[in-house]
């Protein structure tokens, strides 16, 4: 990813299952958000926490990532330009923890943190 700095792209889901094991099944199609850029930081800090890891299969992640920049452009992951949106899209460009946490408040309906 062009961004200068190593990113993670980050799929988050809809709420399936109110226990953390076992992981359910997780698909694209259920994004609670579009997919973020983000940086090691929120692993660092213990706000992410790996609950699973293992090879990505056919179906697990979206045939083409979006992200608009703030001049209204498109772009995949990689920084190559698209003509179009494609949905979801999200915002190009590093998301920290806080962006990441206002994102997903946001989605659920709740309050943003202070």
């Amino acid at each position: 990813m062009p961004l200068g700095v190593p990113a993670n792209l980050v799929y988050f889901y809809k709420p399936e299952s109110h226990d953390r094991f076992p992981v359910p099944t997780l698909s694209p199609q259920s994004l609670l958000v579009a997919p973020v850029i983000t940086n090691q930081k929120p692993w660092t800090l213990g706000y992410f926490e790996v609950l699973e890891s293992r090879p990505l299969r056919d179906g697990d992640v979206l045939p083409r990532h979006c992200f608009r920049d703030i001049r209204g452009r498109y772009f995949d992951e990689h920084g190559n330009r698209l003509d179009h949106e494609e949905e979801p899209c999200g915002s190009w460009g590093l998301h920290s923890f806080r962006t990441i946490d206002d994102l997903l408040s946001n989605a659920l309906g709740l309050g943003n943190a202070p």
